[in-house]
């Protein structure tokens, strides 16, 4: 009979809490979410979906806020809030880009981008149009070639006199193909328009190491520009961009994209469509790495690409929107046909906004 009591009281006892816990104003509040809608001009969600579908969000995408922080934060998260950081790499495998042995490519993003970063930003106001782990310190491949041409162009160096291909100035870091042969002589004005519209590796090499006081001094004078520039967290250790140590994140490539179209040459020289040459008693033909610019028409007041597998595949573009001059980088897509596909995708997402800015007002 005491058991029986025992088991009875207590079960009343679990009865009278079970109708506590669930009665109305009882319950404990759960964590409240709040859709927030993305004003024109703010920076794009950082989630956790690594989706892949091809679907782009209509403008002014929704982004879900909790009021209390999560404990678990993605990559890019972690990299905005500390500011420019070069990321841990967690993966040991050499064949992949640092961003990716860093895991920043999944980092999601509303656009689906296979770019582990991407930036978009009005050139005019610099307002920020799109962010995603734009404060990671990573490799810029041939990116750098922009800063070579400034350095070149602020150096008053002749540009119409001839320079001769040297054997220090084939690459053998990377052994990457040139078509310049050793002891040929070129122009520097056709040198330099061949390391920018085609990413000629010996051009920009011996434009910077038949500078006045020698190379050295000229990877020097990158470093002074850049810091100028206000590029705080940017290194150059060599003017092509075949080395690693070449390093900046998103936000300093924008300063060196908004300073280069300073310089009518480098405008000029990065966006020419194709290019023919004699050197050498052979004519040679040269086509611009950038298919945006080459056969898509892309209205680019300036362009860049780069690679190395450090880097993956990176592109820069001073582009117009809607009438409105864009600055778009992009660093460590998959591939060159993704490169492509992110920066269209990324286009056509502020043309929608911007559309829909105009609609608004």
């Amino acid at each position: 009979k005491k058991i029986r009591s025992a088991c009875l009281a207590a079960g009343l006892l679990t009865c009278v809490a079970v109708v506590f816990w669930v009665a109305p104003g009882l319950q404990p509040p759960p964590t409240r979410i709040v859709l927030e809608e993305v004003p024109a001009g703010a920076i794009a969600h950082l989630g956790t979906d690594t989706s892949e579908t091809d679907e782009v969000p209509e403008a002014k995408p929704i982004r879900p806020r909790t009021e209390t922080p999560e404990p678990h934060h993605s990559p890019g998260a972690l990299i905005e809030q500390v500011g420019p950081v070069e990321p841990s790499l967690i993966s040991a495998n050499t064949n992949l880009s640092y961003a990716r042995r860093a895991g920043l490519h999944r980092t999601a993003d509303p656009l689906h981008l296979t770019s582990s970063v991407a930036l978009a930003i009005d050139a005019r106001t610099h307002e920020t149009l799109y962010a995603k782990n734009e404060q990671a310190i990573l490799p810029v491949a041939s990116l750098t070639k922009l800063m070579m041409g400034m350095v070149l162009l602020d150096s008053g160096v002749a540009m119409n006199a001839r320079l001769t291909i040297e054997p220090e100035d084939v690459d053998l870091l990377r052994h990457s193909r040139s078509r310049l042969p050793v002891g040929s002589t070129i122009k520097r004005r056709h040198a330099l328009r061949l390391a920018l519209m085609s990413s000629e590796n010996r051009a920009a090499h011996a434009l910077a190491r038949s500078h006045p006081g020698g190379l050295d001094d000229f990877v020097n004078a990158m470093n002074l520009k850049a810091k100028a520039l206000g590029m705080a967290h940017t290194k150059f250790v060599d003017p092509t961009g075949l080395s690693n140590g070449n390093r900046a994140p998103a936000v300093d490539v924008v300063r060196l994209v908004e300073a280069a179209p300073k310089y009518p040459a480098l405008r000029a020289y990065s966006t020419t469509k194709k290019w023919t040459l004699r050197v050498a008693d052979q004519t040679l033909r040269y086509l611009n790495s950038n298919r945006l610019v080459r056969v898509a028409g892309w209205p680019a007041r300036l362009q860049k690409t780069g690679y190395i597998v450090e880097a993956g595949f990176c592109t820069v573009l001073s582009t117009l929107v809607q009438r409105r001059d864009v600055i778009l980088v992009l660093l460590d897509a998959g591939s060159v046909a993704d490169r492509g596909r992110d920066a269209t995708r990324l286009r056509n997402w502020l043309n929608r906004q911007f559309r829909a800015e105009g609609r608004g007002r």
